[in-house]
């Protein structure tokens, strides 16, 4: 991931801990490779649409 955004492996670390802790995306493993999905409140900002919160 850090290949393709052109940036070093660290500093794209610390963009994904920063999507989720604000829960823009989900991580898990997969044996040794990182799978990264977007939540639903990721795809609703991503889509310019006013995300649905929990009453």
């Amino acid at each position: 991931m850090a290949r393709r955004a052109h940036t070093s492996p660290p500093h794209c670390s610390r963009h994904l801990a920063a999507l989720r802790q604000a829960a823009l995306i989900h991580s898990r493993r997969h044996r040794n490779t990182p799978l990264h999905t977007t939540t639903p409140l990721g795809i609703a900002l991503l889509n310019g649409r006013q995300p649905r919160l929990p009453a």
